[in-house]
C-alpha cells in the first residue's frame, strides 16, 4: 500500500513523457507552419494549405523546414512571404503543398 503513490508517480510521468515527447521532424514542421502563418498574417490572410502539413512528416524534411522556419518573412510584389528559396527541398518527399 505505502508504494502506491510511487507507482502512480511513475506512470504519470511515463505518460507524460510520451505525450510530451515529439519526433525532431514534427518538431522542425510545426516551427515551420509557425512562422509561415506569422508572415501570412501581414497580408491579412492566413495560409489554410498549412493546416495538418505536420501531421504525417517524412523525416526527410526536417533540414527543410528547420531552414525555412528561419527564414526572413519578405515582400515581393506585394505579398509577404518567407524567402525560403536557399532552402533545400528533398526530392523523394513533398514536404509543402504544391501551391
Amino acid at each position: 500500500m505505502k508504494h502506491l503513490p510511487l507507482a502512480f508517480a511513475f506512470v504519470g510521468s511515463a505518460l507524460f513523457a510520451l505525450v510530451a515527447c515529439k519526433a525532431p521532424e514534427v518538431e522542425a514542421c510545426e516551427d515551420f507552419v509557425s512562422a509561415a502563418q506569422d508572415c501570412a498574417e501581414m497580408n491579412a490572410d492566413p495560409l489554410s494549405e498549412l493546416d495538418g502539413l505536420c501531421e504525417d512528416v517524412a523525416s526527410v524534411c526536417r533540414e527543410y523546414y528547420t531552414c525555412a522556419a528561419k527564414a526572413e518573412c519578405k515582400e515581393s510584389g506585394g505579398v509577404y512571404r518567407l524567402a525560403s528559396m536557399p532552402c533545400t527541398l528533398p526530392e523523394d518527399a513533398t514536404c509543402v503543398p504544391e501551391d
